[in-house]
């Protein structure tokens, strides 16, 4: 399971030339928008990518707010094929990695491959991930679970990571996933 002290997050290119060509975009933005604002309610750290923004753009204007204004450029379709993503996620001494983004079937994929591989215990938010087509997102999504990615959603996710009712903390998750719209 989940836990805050181990857990970090991980948002692949939600940037604003590319998102709009996934299939259900508005729905992807709107889990996306929800698992962040919950990871800010229970302080799991969050890494941000963008490729190649000269030609794909910027992360969302509305998921910005979350990623503090930084974000790592790759190049590469796997995250952990940069330097500097690698230094990034050594630095928060995580072993477990909570995955999202787009596309499923390129960049997410290869990231949780090359993480699974690399030995950390990889959550791909399900809710969270998109392609252009859903056959391209389930095969990915399929293939992910098979090489050991736990598949799980977003409000999953957060609920695990609250681990208790009656506190503050799962008044304000609870709140948050009763308002959600997708």
């Amino acid at each position: 399971m989940l836990k805050r002290t181990d857990t970090i997050a991980i948002m692949v290119d939600m940037q604003d030339r590319l998102v709009p060509a996934i299939a259900h975009n508005d729905e992807l933005t709107g889990s996306c928008r929800l698992l962040l604002e919950g990871l800010g309610m229970l302080d799991i750290p969050l890494i941000a990518t963008q490729q190649y923004s000269k030609g794909l753009g910027m992360t969302l204007p509305e998921l910005q707010f979350y990623t503090d204004g930084k974000w790592i450029e790759k190049i590469t379709f796997s995250c952990w094929r940069e330097l500097a993503f690698r230094e990034a996620v050594g630095a928060l001494g995580a072993k477990q990695v909570i995955v999202f983004g787009t596309e499923t079937h390129i960049c997410v994929q290869q990231t949780v491959l090359d993480m699974l591989e690399a030995g950390f215990e990889v959550y791909l938010i399900a809710d969270c991930v998109g392609s252009r087509f859903d056959t391209d997102r389930d095969t990915a999504i399929r293939r992910m679970e098979k090489a050991g990615a736990v598949v799980t959603t977003s409000e999953a996710a957060l609920f695990e990571l609250t681990e208790a009712g009656g506190t503050e903390l799962f008044r304000a998750v609870s709140r948050l996933v009763k308002n959600r719209r997708y």
